[in-house]
């Protein structure tokens, strides 16, 4: 069977049988579903908040109950220690509220098992026995301490009323947590039968036996193209080669801004922003200044002198860097192999000076480490500093060549250490409180 017979037997991707059809079947009855789950869902909500306000109603009528009983007791207590100093007019009209508030109690506890009812009827059948005209102070009493049993009896049915609806609304959450889990699920395997069911007969069946043919298809033509595969393979290796050479060019294009090797501003960032800074301060007549850093020669054990830092030594030392230049004007960029250069705004020579005593303390403190074979098993650093206020638009590398001679003079004079350009630091005691050294 030759090739053209093989793709006469693929057959077309027009006639996919009622496509249109069949995608719009399943979106409905996914539709459909969602809606049906929602609805159940909502249903549940609302059946839970229903109860949920019933159980509050219940509970808000128990608390008024409560309170009729304690203000009873409250006025029999007081009716029998004022009975002697009130008028028959004020005995009546208290004894007629107290009735009619103890007549409610007696009809809210209609519905009430065990004692509480009878006892409420019992204080009612007291107040109506009593007389404004009599001394019934004894009978008072005995009513107020009825009355003081009766709220306290009410007051547990609260209490319980209570703790009861609190289990019976966790349960009913839980409940309504798992109707909506399953609902959920139930959506999910419906959804993936329907899917299943209305697409995968009519167009991933279909899809799968295109894609078979296909494959059959190219393994054959795998077959005829057996003796050309060496040289297509060099082929592709070398235009991948020269492809990821080009996306190596372009990135250098893009950025020519950003240091490959350390993510920092590139050389010539720092030179036009170094000028920039320079006319800044000449509007402004302020100072500009420059720390220039370098890790100390590494010496190793065979009397040569490493040339570069490890990676991850120079990325410490970039890290403590980063951490020391938070300001805003504060610039840090990459000056050449193991140099950083540090460009500080609106800074005089004071300031400058006590960032690199600073700079060069930290990284003695954390003990950077050199490769096995060094001499010294740390990482030192020695900085450059020079500071000016401009007097002209040129003269901004000015200070490139101070702070290089400074750092030459460091790194000459044994390293770990700050100097300013041509000479060394005057006598730094005023920055006890800043500096270490």
């Amino acid at each position: 069977m030759n090739k053209d017979e093989q793709l006469a037997q693929i057959p077309s991707s027009k006639p996919l049988p009622a496509m249109r059809r069949r995608l719009w079947q399943s979106f409905m009855c996914i539709a459909l579903l969602g809606i049906l789950t929602g609805i159940v869902a909502l249903g549940a909500i609302h059946q839970q908040a229903s109860e949920f306000t019933q159980s509050q109603l219940g509970l808000a009528h128990s608390r008024y109950l409560v309170r009729d009983a304690l203000m009873q007791q409250l006025g029999l207590e007081n009716l029998g220690r004022d009975w002697h100093t009130l008028p028959p007019s004020s005995r009546s009209q208290l004894l007629g509220e107290m009735r009619a508030r103890q007549q409610g109690l007696v009809g809210a506890l209609a519905n009430t098992p065990g004692t509480e009812r009878d006892m409420a009827i019992r204080v009612l059948q007291g107040l109506t026995s009593l007389q404004p005209e009599g001394q019934n102070t004894p009978v008072i009493g005995g009513l107020a301490e009825l009355s003081r049993d009766l709220a306290i009896r009410v007051s547990s049915l609260d209490v319980g009323k209570a703790q009861q609806v609190l289990t019976d609304i966790e349960q009913r959450r839980w409940q309504l947590t798992m109707t909506v889990m399953f609902l959920s699920l139930l959506c999910i395997l419906l959804t993936q039968f329907l899917a299943w069911h209305l697409l995968g007969r009519h167009f991933i069946r279909p899809l799968i036996e295109l894609g078979r043919q296909i494959d059959n298809l190219s393994a054959h033509r795998k077959n005829n193209t057996a003796q050309v595969e060496p040289a297509n393979q060099e082929v592709k290796d070398i235009s991948e080669n020269l492809r990821h050479i080009h996306r190596q060019l372009q990135h250098q294009q893009q950025n020519p801004n950003v240091d490959q090797r350390t993510g920092l501003a590139s050389r010539s960032a720092l030179n036009h922003h170094l000028q920039q800074e320079w006319l800044r301060g000449l509007r402004r007549n302020e100072s500009v200044s420059m720390l220039l850093l370098s890790a100390d020669p590494v010496m190793l054990q065979n009397g040569h002198e490493l040339a570069e830092l490890p990676p991850n030594s120079l990325t410490q030392l970039v890290s403590i860097a980063v951490e020391h230049t938070a300001r805003a004007q504060d610039y840090l960029a990459h000056y050449e192999g193991n140099k950083l250069a540090i460009v500080l705004s609106c800074t005089d020579l004071e300031q400058a000076i006590k960032l690199a005593h600073q700079l060069c303390y930290r990284v003695h403190q954390t003990h950077i480490p050199t490769p096995m074979l060094a001499t010294h098993p740390w990482v030192t650093l020695s900085v450059g500093v020079a500071s000016r206020i401009p007097r002209s638009t040129h003269g901004w590398d000015i200070l490139l060549q101070e702070a290089e001679e400074a750092l030459l003079q460091a790194r000459a004079q044994g390293g770990n250490q700050a100097l300013v350009a041509p000479c060394l630091l005057p006598d730094s005691s005023w920055l006890a409180t800043e500096a270490i050294y």
